[in-house]
């Protein structure tokens, strides 16, 4: 039952709004002076994953968050392929329709994918990313996307990986992949972890976050 009040109160704290003609679920936790951090979801989850670590970061950021298109409470047309293009449209309409020009993003697993999509974006011009951190996902697929591997090696955004061991997709491998190929590589391992660090680990993941920011204010 604590679980069940727990998810009530989520959805009571956000609402549905109209983003580049979609009917989205998003969540924000907005102060005047705080930088702006975008929390991007997995698959097949939603927005409700950023649960445990919301409430550290809403002491210091400004959250925004959304159910990508087809996930949780947002719509899910019938006619739509779901396109990692049209996500990352999507997390740019949040940050358009709030006046956000230069946010840092942290994004897991599906979302990890729309972020590289921003720093393809970010490097063409097309908008500005402060910084980005992703946990566990598949930041390097194996066919034909090479505009978002491209994006993540060669991306000047400062970025970290934060990555669950023990993750059988996208545990260890994962890290020593982004070693091999991200220059000057900024890598936390967290040991005896699985694929949901935010959940697993919430306190460890708010920590290496916050010494990322640190790292980067210095």
């Amino acid at each position: 039952m604590a679980g069940s009040q727990q998810l009530q109160d989520w959805i009571s704290g956000g609402g549905t709004r109209r983003l580049a003609g979609y009917e989205l679920f998003v969540r924000t936790a907005v102060t005047p002076g705080r930088p702006p951090l975008l929390l991007i979801h997995g698959y097949p989850t939603a927005s409700y994953d950023w649960v445990r670590v919301w409430p550290h970061l809403a002491a210091r950021y400004s959250l925004y968050a959304l159910d990508l298109l087809a996930f949780g409470l947002s719509a899910k047309p019938a006619d739509s392929g779901y396109p990692i293009g049209l996500q990352a449209d999507l997390c740019q309409a949040l940050l358009d329709d709030a006046g956000v020009t230069n946010a840092h993003v942290l994004a897991h697993d599906y979302g990890d994918t729309v972020a590289q999509e921003l720093l393809a974006r970010e490097r063409e011009g097309r908008l500005r990313i402060a910084s980005m951190v992703f946990l566990n996902g598949g930041l390097f697929p194996e066919t034909h996307r090479a505009r978002w591997v491209g994006a993540l090696v060669e991306s000047s955004v400062p970025r970290r990986l934060i990555c669950g061991a023990v993750d059988p997709v996208s545990g260890r491998h994962l890290a020593d992949r982004y070693r091999e190929l991200v220059p000057e590589p900024d890598v936390v391992v967290l040991e005896g972890v699985g694929h949901y660090p935010q959940l697993e680990v919430h306190d460890r993941v708010v920590d290496e976050y916050l010494a990322f920011r640190v790292r980067l204010g210095a």
